[in-house]
Order: structure tokens, then C-alpha cells, then sequence
């Protein structure tokens, strides 16, 4: 997981780059298991090894990460400390979990 959250964080840094950029995650094996698409306004896209949407990232405006699942309900936010500890949220505000 704490790969995964560098990843994304790390695509939404790059959010500020105009083209779009895709990253492929693969398991053990080497088995293509989804990808995570970047578009030009910095919109994440997560999608199954099938080719389908599972969830979107957005970038809100106090820099915070919103996760949708692919019908566009909220499902959590990324919040990000000064000190660099991520703490990902349900979209009730409960703390679910800590990443650094």
C-alpha cells in the first residue's frame, strides 16, 4: 500500500504537467494487475487489468486528494501534514489509516 500512496501522491505532484501519463502496477509475478492514468488537469484514473475504471483521484483545491470510486460517489480523502505523513480518510472523516 505505502507504494501505492507514493505513486499516486506522486502523479498528483506531477499534476502541474500538461500531457497525460499512464503507470502500469503489476503483481509478484509480473502479471499487469491495472494502470493509473494521468490526464492533462491532473485527474488520476485508476483501472482494473480489464481495461475498466475502478476509481478517480482528484486534486482538490487545498491540495488534498479525493478518491470517487467509478459511479463518482466520494469514497475518502489524502491529506497530507507539513511533515509529510499522508492520513487517508472515509468519506465519513473517519482516520482509517497513516502513510509516510
Amino acid at each position: 500500500m505505502k507504494k501505492f500512496i507514493s505513486l499516486l501522491l506522486g502523479l498528483v505532484i506531477l499534476s502541474n504537467v500538461v500531457s497525460a501519463k499512464t503507470v502500469y502496477s503489476y503483481d509478484k509475478s509480473g502479471n499487469r494487475t491495472g494502470a493509473y492514468k494521468r490526464s492533462s488537469n491532473g485527474n488520476i484514473t485508476r483501472y482494473d487489468n480489464r481495461g475498466n475504471r475502478t476509481n478517480v483521484y482528484k486534486r482538490s483545491s487545498n491540495g488534498n486528494v479525493v478518491k470517487y470510486d467509478n459511479k463518482g460517489n466520494k469514497l475518502g480523502t489524502y491529506k497530507t501534514n507539513s511533515s509529510g505523513r499522508t492520513t487517508y480518510y472515509d468519506n465519513k472523516g473517519n482516520r482509517v489509516r497513516s502513510y509516510r
